[in-house]
């Protein structure tokens, strides 16, 4: 399973679910598919899996004691959990064939991720989310109607930030409904629980460009779960975070104290960039080592797109510019 995972202070998680008892392959549902860039995609196969005994299990254990988000395949559970800055969705019983396409966004869509599979979208399937939802402690409203087309299901948990949402689709092939999940996820600032070191998407970036050792860049929590890098050219790179607008400060505070509390890293004079509807305060560490290799990072909010033109202030986000000077 590949894992690049495009983050977004928003994020739509795009599912649909293969449930035990589901008919054969849902055929061709281009006609349903989010509009965006896909950017990667993973299949599993769960129809070996079913348990039909853990619903059960959970409903007569203490909601305390229990972790409900335990049941999914470890690969599907992992991209959920990248998804949405480590956190999980609550387990209700599905089984055969997943697939998890992300998808980048673009003018018309948040980024988001879809699973879809080959499973029939029924009242038992929405009774059993629902019931899953509620013992883990989510806000839940639904429409369990008699016609698939008419099922819905909201479940909300403010604390982490995410909203699920699962509606049927329509299969053209043979008239049947699949489920179709959407989960919007807004990062919370959770420092220093959510970060201890870079992503592996970022340090595979800093080596290309040269943070290798003994030339090497401190973390420092940028208020994203997954950080995400971006190659610039062979010796820069930008590392996006999380939202800048309301923690510009604890970001700040955090990278003083890992430059600071690093040996030979110094903050030069602060400058402010950017045109258009946004301008940031940029905080710029640099060192330069003993074999007078240097290496900048400069920290700043810009628009989730990395554009200053015509920014919403809402969708301004922490980045880290890398860049990395070899002795002439």
């Amino acid at each position: 399973m590949s894992a690049r995972v495009t983050r977004k202070a928003l994020l739509l998680l795009a599912t649909s679910l293969l449930l035990a008892g589901c008919v054969d392959n849902p055929g061709d549902n281009s006609e349903n598919e989010t509009s965006g860039n896909p950017s990667d995609t993973s299949i599993v196969d769960n129809s070996q899996t079913s348990d039909d005994s853990y619903t059960s299990s959970l409903e007569s254990s203490s909601k305390s004691s229990v972790d409900y988000t335990q049941g999914w395949d470890p690969r599907i559970d992992a991209e959920i959990r990248r998804s949405l800055g480590g956190n999980g969705l609550p387990y209700f019983d599905m089984t055969g064939e997943i697939t998890i396409v992300h998808v980048e966004k673009d003018a018309t869509t948040n980024a988001h991720m879809l699973m879809t599979s080959t499973c029939a979208y029924d009242q038992h399937l929405v009774y059993r989310a629902k019931t899953q939802f509620e013992l883990a402690g989510w806000v839940v409203s639904y429409n369990n109607a008699a016609l698939p087309k008419d099922m819905r299901l909201d479940a909300v948990r403010n604390d982490l930030g995410i909203t699920f949402q699962m509606t049927g689709k329509l299969n053209s092939r043979d008239n049947s409904y699949y489920p179709y999940i959407q989960v919007y996820f807004t990062e919370q600032f959770n420092e220093p629980v959510k970060g201890t070191n870079w992503s592996q998407n970022t340090l595979d970036i800093l080596e290309e460009i040269g943070v290798v050792a003994p030339h090497m860049l401190p973390y420092c929590y940028l208020g994203a779960y997954n950080d995400i890098a971006t190659k610039v050219n062979a010796r820069r790179c930008t590392i996006k975070g999380g939202d800048w607008i309301n923690y510009e400060k604890n970001i700040l505070a955090l990278a003083r104290k890992a430059y600071s509390t690093s040996k030979n890293w110094l903050e030069t004079d602060g400058s402010v960039t950017g045109s258009g509807h946004y301008r940031s305060q940029t905080y710029t560490f640099e060192k330069t080592f003993s074999d007078g290799y240097k290496i900048s990072a400069k920290l700043y909010g810009d628009a989730a797109d990395g554009s200053f033109s015509n920014v919403n202030v809402d969708d301004v986000v922490a980045y880290l510019e890398v860049t990395c000077t070899p002795k002439r």
